[in-house]
């Protein structure tokens, strides 16, 4: 589903308390300023101070702060939105790759034994770790403030599209849509939304310079970080006129429910914009196949934990995929 973005289509953010993590250089610097233009209050969440050569005079922003720290330590991140409190939004950008780094190529110890390879796990600390942290930090202080609230995840469009440059953090942005797709059913019942961004090539200090002459030479589309910043406010920002799918007990007629932006990953390639979970979960009969997609859906509804209030519906004793109804 192609969107049309710009500064325009973003509303006013006044009044507004954002946080941000890795938001000292890149996409995140880029979110930042974009964030402080619309007139939000920004929280800077880096192990490093913003180091762009058009961010020197940062100290001087208003309604900008920094909370210099490593997001992958628990008690400082904490620590951290405890000294915040009240936040509306909160974009968990912080993010890290493996280029340059193959888990694969052995290396060995003294001994000659094969060694573990942590020095992938530093993905997996930020890319999921530090994530999930971040998602359950923003829940629970939006909750205690009773805030209509937006979280929104920087991932990459490897978690779509294979790319072996980056095994690692392909298997944590893969695992960051996995979380969007459960909590959009979940975050909602407390007014909370949860939305991806996933930049495919992006021109930022954390792509090597080598792909970025072959996409340069090639002519292939690449985004700037202030395009991918759109994508992210748009995503904490939008609405919607249906949900992306239902769950569990949900009926069908609660997919045409008109809301706030939810549950939704956006991709950015150059200067373009799609919606990837709605068409895709819209084709779920031909990619899953019609049967195993119903009695899946069926499998949910038995164990439905977010609606105790609607009808269960339960394959029939023959398994035949055939459905009755029994109260809940």
């Amino acid at each position: 589903m192609a969107l049309q973005i710009t500064s325009e289509t973003i509303p006013s953010l006044e009044g507004k308390v954002a946080i941000i993590t890795g938001g000292s250089s890149g996409i995140g610097l880029a979110t930042v300023k974009l964030l402080l233009e619309k007139g939000a209050k920004v929280h800077n969440i880096d192990i490093s101070e913003p180091n762009d050569e058009d961010a020197d005079d940062w100290e001087e922003w208003e309604n900008f702060h920094i909370h210099q720290l490593d997001v992958t330590n628990w008690a400082a991140l904490r620590d951290a939105f405890d000294s915040i409190g009240h936040v509306d939004l909160v974009f968990a950008n912080a993010g890290i790759s493996d280029v340059g780094h193959n888990f694969l190529d052995d290396e060995f110890d003294e001994d000659g034994r094969l060694l573990e390879p942590t020095q992938s796990y530093q993905v997996i600390d930020v890319d999921i770790r530090a994530v999930l942290n971040t998602v359950k930090l923003a829940h629970h202080q939006m909750k205690k403030h009773n805030v209509q609230g937006s979280i929104v995840i920087t991932g990459g469009s490897a978690g779509y599209w294979a790319d072996p440059l980056v095994k690692v953090a392909s298997l944590a942005w893969t695992g960051q849509l996995g979380l969007v797709r459960v909590l959009r059913h979940v975050l909602e019942k407390d007014n909370i939304t949860i939305n991806g961004v996933t930049p495919g090539a992006t021109v930022t200090r954390m792509v090597p310079f080598r792909p970025v002459i072959a996409w340069m030479r090639n002519e292939l589309p690449l985004s700037t970080p202030e395009t991918v910043a759109l994508a992210l406010l748009y995503s904490a920002t939008a609405s919607q006129t249906r949900r992306v799918d239902v769950y569990g007990l949900d009926t069908e007629e609660a997919l045409d429910v008109a809301d706030r932006w939810n549950g939704r990953v956006i991709q950015v390639l150059g200067d373009e914009f799609r919606e990837i979970e709605e068409p895709l979960a819209d084709s779920r009969d031909f990619w899953f196949g019609e049967r195993f997609t119903r009695l899946t859906r069926n499998q949910q509804a038995a164990c439905d934990v977010t609606n105790h209030k609607a009808k269960v519906r339960v394959p029939d004793r023959g398994h035949t995929g055939d459905t009755s109804e029994s109260d809940a």
